[in-house]
């Protein structure tokens, strides 16, 4: 693997990480009502979706297990409704 896939995926990983660290608690009600940690969470889809578009095409059609499109996407259209959903519970 070259240096920028590895980068790349510790970036992912790292963001993904930190997305289930932030929104740990007790429900969905309370991150939505905390601007700062909604704020984290979001940005950190914003990195994955990043992190995953730099690997390179061969690396990621030699992994075509993984939903890379999805994952990419995830940088705003495939979390939007669930995140519109939370905040018309708050």
């Amino acid at each position: 693997m070259n240096e920028r896939d590895r980068d790349s995926l510790e970036d992912l990983r790292d963001a993904a990480r930190k997305v289930l660290h932030f929104s740990a608690g007790p429900n969905e009600v309370a991150l939505a009502g905390n601007e700062e940690k909604l704020s984290a969470v979001l940005y950190q889809f914003v990195v994955v979706g990043e992190a995953a578009r730099r690997l390179f095409d061969d690396f990621r059609q030699a992994h075509a297990e993984v939903p890379w499109r999805q994952i990419i996407a995830a940088d705003l259209p495939l979390f939007l409704p669930q995140v519109e959903a939370l905040l018309a519970t708050a």
